[in-house]
């Protein structure tokens, strides 16, 4: 989602598809589960049973254990709509295990790839020389959309240069059981049961990695990238997938990682037995404190950054298939000592404007622009564009779908994340 896929990421990843009453609404909701237990900080029942969350123009998606994919909706009764119309009617289909999404068009992946131009009002099969297993992560590079398949139905990286209408499958069939997929800059990595693998020319060719054993999820912060590792804690590269250290020192070592998100400079894991543990050094230290108070299970499955919001997907002691919870971040990373709850930094000399825009924005800095990355609101990158070292850069938004993105700034005082709003 990717930030991709769906919600991990992820990879993360809250709460309305009318996205000014959502600013209303989201305080109230929030403040009313806070007032029923001051020492309880997350929300069950969220939405339940849970298999993948995903995010586009401002709307969050669920999909349930079982079949059927929704839209957060809380102004009705339900709080969540039906938004599965056109996904054939089969168990395989109607489970969504992946998200993904380029400018107007949203996917989903499970049985099948669906596009939705219509924010998942309606969907259509986008399966087009696309054969063979389940679909289990998405994400992009530029224009180029990659879909993985995995899990006991078959394996397969494949790469649509047309938005999702043909696929063409990129690994020769030398990759299997693909659970995630995550691009850096003009790299694209593959997490496999057998390791990392990596492809540095648009997924027309993969090599290992150094990491051989099973890696279940990535995310990228910046210019460092951290895999969650199966038998327990995270690789981390800060060499493009060159070398990795395992980060065996960790606390996060116990425990299986199938989940990790970002906010702004911030990690978040969600482990299986351990709950949900906090980094603010980029993945090299983490901690729990305040993390978990409230979650009846530790074992998380699923992390979504949605907005301010942290969404978690859980075994659960009460229900067998599993259960979600909702909690604000800012209160997470106040509560954790973490001093600065901003979602991105604010100590930098750099202007944004007009924000919100329809066309053109401008960034400028008293320090020079080396590239500036633009990426949605799942973390795929949309657009990618190199400076000539001066300290103003002009972007056309205009080809853009409305919504939030954010811009990855690489300049001489080092990288920054900011977020602008396409009217």
């Amino acid at each position: 989602m990717g930030f991709a896929e769906r919600c991990q990421a992820p990879k993360l990843s809250t709460l309305k598809t009318d996205y000014p009453m959502k600013k209303l609404l989201l305080p109230l909701f929030i403040c009313a589960f806070l007032a029923s237990d001051g020492r309880t900080q997350w929300k069950g029942d969220f939405f339940r049973p849970p298999a993948a969350f995903g995010v586009h123009d401002a709307s969050l998606f669920g999909s349930m254990k079982g079949g059927h994919l929704y839209r957060y909706a809380p102004s009705t009764p339900d709080k969540w709509v039906f938004a599965d119309t056109g996904i054939r009617p089969t168990f395989a289909d109607k489970m969504v295990r992946a998200f993904g999404s380029v400018g107007q068009f949203l996917y989903v992946g499970g049985g099948g790839v669906y596009r939705s131009s219509d924010n998942g009002s309606n969907w259509t099969l986008s399966n087009k020389y696309l054969s063979g297993g389940e679909i289990t992560a998405f994400d992009t590079i530029g224009t180029n959309l990659f879909a993985a398949a995995g899990g006991t139905f078959g394996y397969g990286i494949f790469r649509s240069i047309d938005s999702g209408v043909h696929w063409v499958e990129k690994d020769s069939g030398a990759i299997a059981n693909v659970s995630f997929l995550v691009a850096l800059q003009t790299s694209l990595f593959a997490a496999t049961t057998g390791g990392v693998f990596r492809s540095i020319d648009s997924g027309n060719s993969w090599k290992p990695t150094t990491v051989k054993d099973g890696v279940l999820t990535f995310c990228v912060i910046g210019s460092i990238i951290l895999a969650g590792r199966a038998d327990g804690g995270v690789y981390r590269s800060t060499d493009n997938g060159d070398t990795w250290n395992y980060m065996g020192a960790s606390v996060l070592a116990k425990n299986y990682v199938p989940a990790l998100v970002t906010y702004g400079k911030y990690v978040l894991a969600g482990t299986e037995g351990g709950g949900i543990f906090l980094s603010t050094d980029s993945g090299v230290t983490w901690d729990t404190t305040n993390m978990n108070t409230g979650l009846r299970s530790t074992v998380v499955h699923t992390l979504c950054v949605f907005d301010t919001f942290l969404i978690a997907g859980t075994d659960d002691p009460v229900y067998p298939d599993g259960n979600s919870y909702i909690r604000p971040l800012s209160e997470m990373l106040r509560k954790s000592g973490v001093k600065s709850v901003a979602a991105v930094p604010v100590r930098d000399t750099l202007e944004i404007y007009p924000n919100p825009a329809s066309g053109l924005i401008t960034i400028h800095g008293s320090y020079s622009i080396e590239r500036v990355s633009v990426l949605n609101v799942l973390g795929a990158e949309v657009l990618n564009m190199l400076n000539n070292r001066a300290s103003e850069l002009t972007l056309d938004l205009s080809h853009f779908a409305s919504g939030t993105y954010f811009l990855r700034i690489h300049s001489a005082n080092g990288t920054v994340m900011r977020k602008v709003v396409r009217e």
